[in-house]
């Protein structure tokens, strides 16, 4: 950064007291006229002539905003916002941080300082420093860091700049974040972290996400490596702040953060996150996250399972309005929120993730989705008759009806998950009913072959109402249930 020539003169005026501004004006134009140069040539011959030297043309104290890749020996002055636990590179101790002055937020890098020796330099959060000697450089995803090394000198600030809240410099997420590098980002976490195994460059590689909430739009955070360790603390529902986050488009076009060593995410529970959750139905639930108010009815529900490779409890309830049905997953916490629903009951649910697999939604509520009785009428076009084999028709999709189990199970080709019992109805009639797993999934109660049961909610496998040939099907869903009758 070249210093103006008030600087300058301001330097020459510092170091020759002897010399008055008006004197030093003059020999200044003297000299302009005499060699007929610039102002500035003008000035620096008088300083050589006079002996009057700076160190570096960066002595002045440096703006954030006016720095630029490599920099050195620069003096700045500004509000240490986080620091992060000491650690090694190539052997040298290091720590990482965030600086802000009125102008921007950077990271910072203490080369050979631990967290230890900064507090005892008055190094901390929320302290405000200055460091003389420090330099500039680009990280390997292209933003800017100031870099501290061990000679540098660091102390307390004791002036009085007025610097501003780091508030300054955030952008809610729903703002055009393309048009940035790096952004300092809020809103509200709307999923977990989610994490797995990718390949960069023949290299198995840790990643994580979780999405990320403002307003009516929602955007993908993604972590790598080690950082992944650091904000395992990160859940649903939190109002977060990123600093530093990295703006990327993935090959879809959508626009992501990354999070990278210089990135930090704290929770702040002071910022208002609004999310706006429009009113819909059934038949606009899109795959994956939906930023949606839709009504159901309850149809039927089925028994709450444990799935011991996650670690969770699930329920399944066949919910349904005026159009569409759709099978809600409810998970964990989901399940206590609907202990006390029956059937009839009417459903709110807002901010749920989907699943859409031909005519068939799934819903996935867990402990963001927002759920809630209401008293709404809704005119569900589904409904589900009690019936014989004989007597269904193409127009019943679910049924009830009782029957006897009398032989099975009986596995299904190569599918040794899938099975199915042969029953008959009421009336004699024969079919298959088959499932996924055993029946204690579908049955509080034991049931065995030859008892005498009430299939509630049971889809029909029209393929033999249509062609004929096999023996009529019933499949049990997640959402089916069975009773032992007397």
């Amino acid at each position: 950064m070249e210093l103006s020539e008030d600087e300058l003169i301001n330097i020459i005026l510092s170091k020759r007291p002897d010399l008055t501004r008006d004197k030093l004006i003059m020999m200044i134009e003297d000299k302009i006229n005499e060699y007929k140069i610039s102002r500035k040539t003008a000035i620096y011959l008088i300083m050589i002539e006079l002996g009057v030297s700076i160190k570096s043309p960066i002595e002045r104290r440096v703006k954030f905003v006016e720095l630029i890749e490599g920099l050195s020996n620069i003096s700045i002055i500004g509000r240490i916002l986080w620091l992060k636990p000491t650690e090694k590179y190539n052997d040298v101790v290091l720590t990482r941080g965030g600086i802000m002055d009125e102008s921007a937020i950077l990271p910072i890098l203490f080369w050979g300082r631990s967290i230890e020796d900064l507090k005892d330099e008055g190094v901390f959060e929320g302290s405000i420093i200055e460091i003389h000697g420090a330099y500039t450089r680009s990280s390997l995803s292209g933003g800017l860091e100031i870099h501290v090394p061990k000679r540098s000198l660091i102390k307390q600030y004791k002036g009085d700049v007025v610097l501003p809240e780091y508030t300054k410099f955030l952008t809610p997420l729903n703002a055009d974040l393309s048009r940035y590098t790096l952004t300092n980002v809020y809103g509200k976490v709307l999923s977990g972290l989610r994490r797995k195994i990718v390949k960069v460059n023949d290299e198995s590689v840790e990643m994580a996400s979780f999405l990320m909430g403002y307003g009516d739009i929602f955007k993908r955070v993604v972590l790598w490596r080690k950082v992944i360790n650091e904000y395992q603390w990160v859940s649903p529902g939190q109002n977060i702040i990123i600093f530093l986050g990295r703006v990327k488009v993935n090959k879809f076009g959508d626009v992501e953060i990354h999070i990278n060593r210089n990135s930090y995410i704290i929770e702040d529970k002071s910022i208002e996150v609004p999310l706006i959750l429009k009113d819909s139905d059934l038949k606009s639930v899109k795959p994956g996250l939906n930023l949606l108010r839709i009504y159901g009815m309850v149809i039927s529900k089925g028994i709450i399972r444990y799935l011991p490779d996650r670690n969770k409890y699930t329920q399944s309830i066949l919910i349904a309005d005026e159009e569409k049905e759709a099978t809600l997953v409810l998970i964990d916490d989901a399940i206590k929120k609907l202990h006390d629903i029956a059937e009839g009951d009417v459903l709110a649910i807002s901010l749920f993730r989907a699943s859409v697999k031909g005519d068939a939604i799934y819903i996935f509520c867990d402990d963001t989705t927002i759920l809630e009785k209401v008293d709404k009428v809704l005119d569900v076009r589904l409904k589900i008759k009690e019936v014989t084999i004989n007597k269904i028709t193409l127009e019943d999709k679910i049924i009830n009806i009782a029957a006897k189990l009398v032989d099975g199970p009986f596995e299904i080709g190569e599918f040794a998950d899938i099975k199915y019992y042969i029953a008959e109805d009421q009336d004699g009639t024969p079919f298959k009913l088959i499932l996924r797993g055993d029946l204690t999934k579908y049955a509080k109660d034991e049931i065995k072959v030859g008892d005498h049961i009430y299939i509630k909610a049971g889809y029909v496998d029209i393929t033999p109402l249509l062609f004929g040939g096999d023996m009529p099907s019933i499949r049990l869903r997640a959402y089916s249930t069975i009773y032992k009758l007397e």
